[in-house]
């Protein structure tokens, strides 16, 4: 499903019920999102977070850039505003954004801006390995963001 679908699959959703009726797909969704807003939860205060959250909704035109605003952000590298997760791109990743400007590749978990050819983010096999992820290897259960992480700290340190 593409994600303008899911976007507006998602906001019918009012009550658990609708959750549990909802195509596996959408309730994927949903649950990614609610994990990323954890993640924000962890790092910033309650108010830094609602004043981030009425400021995006009120600069956004549309869904698509609500989502731009709140979970992809302007390009580390250059600034630009120009940018996209690439879920719907032929790398069909939604943890990786996009500059349209200058195209640089970064991870929206962590930040961390892609070196020319690389697709994928350097913590993304260390969380793999870890003791502290899930059954599903898709989340920590010990509810740490990867750019608080002292795993993934102490293993870029010894990739340095």
């Amino acid at each position: 499903m593409k994600k303008n679908k899911l976007i507006k699959e998602a906001m019918k959703i009012k009550t658990e019920e609708d959750f549990e009726s909802a195509p596996k797909e959408v309730q994927e969704f949903i649950q990614e999102m609610r994990d990323r807003v954890s993640n924000i939860l962890q790092t910033e205060t309650p108010t830094e977070i609602e004043n981030g959250i009425r400021k995006a909704f009120e600069n956004s035109d549309s869904i698509e850039e609500f989502h731009r605003l709140t979970m992809v952000g302007d390009c580390p590298k250059c600034g630009s505003s120009k940018t996209r997760d690439c879920e719907d791109s032929p790398l069909g990743d939604s943890c990786v954004g996009i500059c349209l400007d200058c195209a640089v590749l970064w991870c929206l978990e962590c930040g961390q801006v892609f070196e020319e050819g690389i697709r994928c983010c350097d913590h993304w096999p260390i969380c793999e390995a870890c003791k502290f992820i899930d059954e599903n290897k898709e989340k920590c259960t010990a509810n740490i963001s990867p750019m608080e992480c002292s795993i993934i700290k102490e293993e870029r340190k010894k990739g340095s």
